[in-house]
């Protein structure tokens, strides 16, 4: 993670290397989308070992250590320590990401959201945009979403940081996990089919079958929760046929 930070601060001060004032404003445009890109690639891992920090688990039955770092046990004198740095994290990644990601997108709404014209189509709008320099800074973020639903990576952001963040640590190994994150993603699959958000009708269907996936491979996981112990498979709940549709569900984004 250190080395990716270090990675963005090189990348934002590569304009200031540059002479040329025209170059300059290329090479900061092509820095700023860089730097954006690269964290949001960084939130989800993040977000998962910043939450994991929370989590105790046994080992052994009375060890207690951290889930994240196992070297870390809970009753250590400087655990306070690491739940302060786990609170500050959470509220500068978890919190700040997407609060910095709105601020950037609601303050360039009016560029990137450009009044729609009479008889114009949504590809056609959604390609002026980017006739404005601003919008193009921001095209990571709203490049794939029609225009007046530029919040929509906002709602993805929320949605992988409850899945891979709250719902993996809070009910780690639990029915209740399970059950969560597919209210999670059900709710996600209603949002996208309802509102349509992409700009092309293959990347709306691409998303549903995608949150379809999560969701089968989360039903099929919940069931074979339910069974107990290999002894326990019977007509009812056939181990391969569930594994056949596992692989089905996988290949269904891929497909359509």
């Amino acid at each position: 993670a250190l080395f990716v930070v270090g990675g963005i601060v090189v990348v934002a001060a590569a304009p200031r290397w540059v002479r040329d004032a025209s170059r300059r404003a290329v090479v900061a445009d092509t820095a700023f989308s860089v730097c954006l890109g690269a964290t949001f690639l960084m939130y989800a891992p993040l977000t998962t070992k910043i939450f994991a920090i929370f989590e105790c688990k046994y080992v052994g039955g009375e060890l207690s250590v951290v889930a994240s770092d196992t070297s870390l046990r809970c009753d250590a004198p400087d655990r306070v320590g690491w739940l302060l740095f786990a609170v500050v994290a959470f509220l500068v990644v978890c919190i700040g990401t997407p609060a910095a990601y709105l601020c950037l997108l609601w303050g360039n709404r009016k560029v990137i959201n450009p009044p729609r014209r009479d008889g114009e189509t949504v590809v056609a709008r959604s390609a002026r945009r980017w006739e404005e320099p601003r919008a193009r800074r921001l095209a990571f973020l709203v490049g794939a979403y029609r225009c007046e639903y530029w919040w929509f990576e906002l709602v993805e952001l929320l949605r992988k940081m409850t899945l891979t963040g709250l719902v993996a640590v809070l009910w780690r190994g639990s029915a209740m996990q399970l059950v969560v994150a597919i209210m999670i993603s059900v709710i996600a699959l209603v949002l996208t089919t309802s509102a349509s958000p992409f700009t092309t009708r293959s990347d709306d269907v691409v998303a549903s079958a995608a949150h379809v996936n999560i969701i089968v491979t989360l039903l099929l996981a919940l069931l074979l929760r339910a069974v107990e112990g290999p002894s326990s498979y019977d007509d009812d709940v056939d181990a391969d046929a569930m594994g056949v549709v596992m692989i089905l569900a996988t290949l269904a984004p891929l497909v359509a």
